[in-house]
């Protein structure tokens, strides 16, 4: 989710050969850690500022049309 709403990320995924272990190199550089964006983690964590998560779930679904859950939000903020 970014500040302009749902987007689907395509990226190549690395792993050593050897032990296995594997990341997506450029996640953290591009602001890729979890399901939010940076400035979508920005506006989840302003929406819930005053109101419950569940609350500010209902917020963000009628004025930015994204979906989601409030767990989410709760992890975020």
């Amino acid at each position: 989710m970014t500040a302009f709403g749902r987007v689907e990320v395509s990226r190549a995924y690395f792993s050593c050969p050897a032990c296995g272990l594997g990341d997506y190199a450029l996640d953290a550089r591009l602001g890729l850690e979890g399901f939010l964006g940076p400035q979508a983690r920005q506006f989840v964590c302003l929406a819930a500022a005053d109101v419950s998560f569940a609350k500010a779930q209902r917020l963000l679904e009628k004025f930015l049309g994204w979906s989601v859950c409030d767990e989410t939000i709760r992890e975020a903020c």
